[in-house]
């Protein structure tokens, strides 16, 4: 199981590219997530949808049910990193991806010396700032024999993050098994009633007045 990287001060960070079962590549997945509590541990619930269906959770709760605080929800953009010698997930909120958009043409080149260098600081509220963060060119030692080939690149990428035979990344898998619909008991438990059914049906209906059904 490919691991989500948690990051902290001083990590060194080299970013890689997504690669799809078909080699199709891509730099970044972005989703929504929500922290909620479940007993003693922390759940991560994902909303990869094309229809926000946490946000207007969130959303349902302050504005109809007038609650002070609503379930946090955030927007994360995931990506495939190496560090310490192996493939992992790294997500990072707006600071950190403009900063990676902002140097993409540098960061964004596998073959190149450029890496991200991670500044985590803390500030209040138990949130972390990381907008000293910067990029530099670090010496390293890359995964594969020939820097310049695309194949081998592709390929060793895809023997980090997909598991044998399978057609879905080890990270698609990771987002599938913790998404809103395989966590909904969690959530109806944390919120004490089902609003994703709520939105959906809502939905449906307004789906079915604008065909006259």
């Amino acid at each position: 199981m490919i691991k989500v990287h948690k990051l902290e001060n001083g990590d060194i960070i080299k970013i890689l590219p997504i690669i799809s079962h078909d080699n199709k590549v891509s730099w970044s997945v972005e989703t929504q997530l929500t922290v909620i509590q479940s007993g003693n541990n922390n759940v991560n619930i994902y909303d990869n949808s094309d229809k926000n269906y946490l946000k207007r959770i969130s959303n349902t709760q302050r504005f109809k049910l007038s609650l002070t605080k609503p379930i946090p929800v955030s927007t994360r953009h995931y990506f495939n990193i190496y560090i310490d010698g192996e493939v992992r997930i790294m997500n990072v909120t707006k600071t950190l991806f403009e900063k990676i958009v902002l140097n993409s043409k540098n960061l964004l080149q596998p073959k190149d010396n450029y890496h991200l260098h991670i500044i985590k600081e803390n500030v209040s509220g138990g949130y972390f700032d990381f907008s000293k963060s910067f990029v530099e060119q670090v010496d390293w030692t890359p995964p594969v024999n020939d820097i310049d080939s695309v194949e081998e690149w592709i390929s060793y990428i895809k023997s980090k993050t997909f598991d044998d035979g399978h057609t879905k990344s080890m990270y698609d898998t990771y987002i599938e098994n913790n998404n809103i619909f395989n966590k909904k008991q969690v959530l109806i438990d944390y919120l004490g009633s089902d609003l994703l059914s709520d939105i959906i049906i809502d939905d449906r209906e307004k789906k079915l007045k604008q065909l006259e059904i």
